[in-house]
């Protein structure tokens, strides 16, 4: 946690020194800003998506946040061929964390953390244009996801990606999509077994111990996603 803090800091001075910069002269090279944590975190999940290159189904995330990693395994998904087959869609309120349940523990300075931009997210699809291929559903989704599923009750998944860190909708993911998942395919948790977020790592620990269908793995090279249930019968 040190090393973080003190790489954290590092990091904000580097940038106070080299003042603004335009801003695809830096993405094009972000190689040689990413931090190893985020390098690593990227290298797994485009693993996580080449083994599912194959399995059929749509492809979902939970909490997307700025779109950063939804945009990613879109890019990931035409880049391998198979976006054409497979519709990628977005679940995000758009209003940061809330409604948290007992089981998230004392969340009283997260409260519309992690808010994202609906317009500006629009503006990247639109840029890459994927507005074909990407479904956004705003929303809570614990709301969203029900009736998303009661009005396409034919649809299934190859990959499906959890970043909405709490209790509640991450069980109702659980609940309602673990029978729509392909064998193959993979539910992937970010912050499984973070200290900061036992809810999700509870609603997980829960659907494992009660469901036999998924084999568990751990990602070896990361943090995060911090947990891999594979769909295996």
């Amino acid at each position: 946690m040190v090393k973080k803090r003190g790489f954290l800091e590092k990091r904000k001075t580097l940038s106070e020194k080299m003042g603004p910069q335009e801003l695809y002269s830096v993405i094009d090279q972000w190689p040689l800003y990413s931090g190893k944590k985020t390098l690593a975190r990227t290298v797994a999940i485009l693993d996580i998506f080449k083994s599912i290159i194959d399995v059929d189904g749509d492809i979902a995330e939970f909490g997307s946040h700025k779109g950063a990693n939804l945009l990613y395994i879109t890019k990931l998904a035409e880049i391998y061929g198979v976006l054409d087959k497979k519709q990628v869609h977005c679940f995000e309120s758009f209003e940061g964390l809330t409604n948290f349940t007992e089981e998230d523990g004392n969340q009283d300075s997260s409260e519309g953390r992690y808010q994202g931009s609906l317009s500006a997210l629009k503006d990247i699809i639109d840029l890459f244009e994927y507005k074909e291929s990407i479904t956004i559903h705003k929303g809570y989704i614990e709301d969203t996801l029900p009736s998303f599923l009661e009005k396409n009750p034919e649809l299934r998944f190859s990959f499906i990606y959890y970043d909405a860190d709490l209790y509640e909708p991450c069980k109702v993911v659980l609940d309602s999509l673990h029978d729509k998942l392909n064998v193959g395919g993979i539910f992937a948790f970010d912050e499984y077994g973070f200290e900061q977020w036992p809810g999700e790592t509870r609603a997980v620990d829960e659907f494992i111990a009660s469901n036999d269908s998924f084999k568990v793995e751990k990602p070896k090279i990361t943090d995060q996603p911090g947990l891999v249930l594979r769909k295996i019968k």
